[in-house]
C-alpha cells in the first residue's frame, strides 16, 4: 500500500489525500505506540525520512506533494508536528540539543541569530558549526 503514493503523486485525488491524512496519523502512532513501552527515552522520534520511508517515498517526493494544492495542508502540518516533538523533547533533555539543532536547521530551516546588546555590540548565538563564522 505504501507504494500507492509513489505512484499516485501525479494524480493527487480525494481519495490519495484521505489515505495520505491516515497514514501519516498511522506513522505518528506507531512512533507514540514504541515510546510508551519506555518512558525513560525516546526510541522512535518524529523525523520527516522516517516519514518518507514509512509512506514510501522520498524527499522529493514530498516536495512534489506539496507543489500540490490539495495536499500542501497535509505535508505543512506533519511538518509542523515533527518539529514541534523535537522541540519539545529537546527542551525536556530527550533528545540531545545537538542532534536537535542539526535535525531542525536541516529540515525547518532553523538558523544562528546575530542580535545587538544595549550598545549595539553584535552577539553571535551560535547552536552549531556555521563556515560563514568559523575561522
Amino acid at each position: 500500500m505504501k507504494s500507492y503514493f509513489k505512484k499516485n503523486i501525479e494524480k493527487i485525488n480525494k481519495n490519495y489525500v484521505t489515505r495520505l491524512e491516515r497514514e501519516i496519523e498511522n506513522y505518528f502512532k506507531l512512533c507514540d505506540a514504541e515510546n510508551e513501552k519506555n518512558q525513560t527515552k525516546i526510541v522512535k522520534c518524529y523525523t520527516v525520512s522516517g516519514l518518507c520511508l514509512y509512506l514510501g517515498i522520498t524527499r522529493s517526493d514530498i516536495d512534489a506533494i506539496i507543489k500540490n494544492i490539495k495536499s500542501k495542508h497535509i505535508i505543512a502540518n506533519a511538518n509542523l508536528v515533527i518539529e514541534n516533538f523535537i522541540e519539545e523533547n529537546l527542551l525536556n533533555g530527550k533528545i540531545s540539543a545537538s542532534s536537535a539543532i542539526m535535525v531542525l536547521k536541516y529540515n525547518f530551516n532553523w538558523t544562528n541569530k546575530v542580535t545587538k546588546d544595549d550598545d549595539d555590540t553584535e552577539i553571535y548565538i551560535d547552536f552549531g558549526m556555521n563556515p560563514e563564522y568559523s575561522e
